[in-house]
C-alpha cells in the first residue's frame, strides 16, 4: 500500500459566521485530525484559509496546498465538507474531477461520505456543489442589497476614513473631522482654485513634508494592516491629489457605489456612471464649501478644455447632432451633409 501523505484543508470566511463554533478552523481541524488518525493517514500538513471567500481559489493556504501537490507531496485531500473547499460547482469540478485525478490525489469531504476512491459519480457530490454555489451568489446578493439600503441611511460602509475625517468613536458609520489632516485637504483645494496645478501641488507637499494620506492612516493606526504601496512617507502624486479634489465626501456627502466589481467571478474594479452613485447629503461636517468645490471643478474643466481642445469640438458637435436629431430628422440630415 502506497504511503498516504495527506493535506487537511480547513477555511472559514465572514460568509460562514453563522456556522458557530461547529464551523471554525480549530473544530475543523480536530475533527479531520481524528478522522485521518482512524483511517491510519499520514498528515504533512495543515492549510487553513481564515477570512478567504468559498468563491475565490486564490486563497494562500490553497495555493500552497496545489503547489505541494504539484511537487507530489500531497496524495490524499481531507475536507470537512465540500463548502470548505470552495463555493463555486464549475472550478470545483475542474479541480476535483480532473485536476486531482491526473495528480492521483485522492479526494475526501467527510460529512458528505465522498470519497473519490469510490469514483465521482456520486449525484451527491455535483448536486452539493450547485447548493454551495448558489448560497455563495445568494449571500453575495443580500450582502450588497443590505449595504445600498444602509448607505441610503447615511451610513458610512468605508473600511476606514477619507484623509481629513476619522470614524466616530460612538458610531463607526459616521464621520467626524481630523483636524490636522482636514487642513491639508483644504490647502489642496485652495492651491488648485488659485491656478496651481497637479504636480506643483505635490511638490509643495513634498517639501513642507506632509505625509501622504496612506503613510498618515499608517501612523494614526499602527495596528492596522501597513501598506506598503507607499514605501516613501512623503511621496504624493497627482493622482491621490485629484481623487482627494474630486470626492464629494468633503462636501459633508456620504457617496456610495462609485466604483463595483465587474462579476461575481471577475474581481476586476469598473467605474460606475454617477447617475448611479448612492448620495446622501448633510451626513457629516463638511471640510470645503460648495462654493470651493464649485470652482475647483470648474478650473479642472477649462484645464481639460485647453489641453484637449478636439475633445471640446467633438463633444459640442455631438451635443448638436443629439438635439438636432430631437427636434427634426431632416435638420439632422443636412447637418450631417454640411458638417466638415
Amino acid at each position: 500500500m502506497a504511503q498516504t501523505n495527506t493535506a487537511i484543508y480547513c477555511r472559514l470566511s465572514q460568509d460562514d459566521g453563522q456556522t458557530g463554533e461547529s464551523g471554525s478552523i480549530q473544530t475543523q481541524k480536530t475533527l479531520l485530525t481524528q478522522y485521518c488518525n482512524d483511517h491510519h493517514f499520514i498528515i504533512s500538513d495543515y492549510y487553513c484559509d481564515d477570512g478567504w471567500s468559498g468563491t475565490n481559489f486564490d486563497r494562500p493556504q490553497f495555493q500552497r496546498m496545489m503547489e505541494d501537490i504539484e511537487e507530489s507531496k500531497i496524495n490524499i485531500v481531507v475536507v470537512k465538507d465540500l463548502s470548505r473547499f470552495g463555493r463555486e460547482y464549475a472550478q470545483m469540478g475542474l479541480y476535483i474531477e480532473h485536476y486531482f485525478e491526473q495528480k492521483g490525489v485522492r479526494f475526501i469531504a467527510v460529512s458528505e461520505n465522498i470519497d473519490t476512491a469510490n469514483g465521482t459519480d456520486n449525484l451527491v457530490f455535483p448536486f452539493t456543489n450547485v447548493v454551495n454555489s448558489y448560497y455563495a451568489r445568494q449571500c453575495s446578493t443580500k450582502t450588497k442589497a443590505a449595504h445600498r439600503a444602509r448607505a441610503k441611511t447615511g451610513m458610512y460602509l468605508g473600511s476606514h476614513a477619507p484623509f481629513g475625517y476619522i470614524k466616530n468613536p460612538d458610531d463607526r458609520h459616521k464621520l467626524i473631522i481630523d483636524p490636522v489632516a482636514a487642513d491639508i485637504v483644504r490647502q489642496i483645494f485652495q492651491l488648485f482654485a488659485e491656478g496651481v496645478g497637479y504636480v506643483r501641488i505635490t511638490k509643495i507637499l513634498r517639501e513642507k513634508r506632509i505625509l501622504n494620506p496612506q503613510a498618515y492612516f499608517n501612523q494614526n493606526n499602527p495596528d492596522y494592516f501597513q501598506s506598503e504601496y507607499w514605501r516613501k512617507p512623503f511621496d504624493w502624486h497627482a493622482t491621490s491629489v485629484r481623487s482627494i479634489m474630486n470626492n464629494p465626501v468633503y462636501l459633508g456627502k456620504v457617496v456610495f457605489g462609485r466604483r463595483k466589481t465587474k462579476g461575481f467571478f471577475d474581481k476586476s474594479i469598473v467605474d460606475v456612471p454617477e447617475q448611479d452613485w448612492i448620495v446622501v447629503d448633510n451626513t457629516h461636517e463638511p471640510i470645503i464649501t460648495q462654493e470651493v468645490w464649485d470652482t475647483v471643478h470648474q478650473v479642472m474643466k477649462s484645464r481639460y478644455y485647453a489641453k484637449y481642445p478636439l475633445t471640446v469640438v467633438l463633444h459640442n458637435h455631438q451635443h448638436q447632432l443629439n438635439h438636432e436629431r430631437k427636434s427634426s430628422p431632416h435638420a439632422l440630415n443636412y447637418l450631417l451633409l454640411v458638417s466638415p
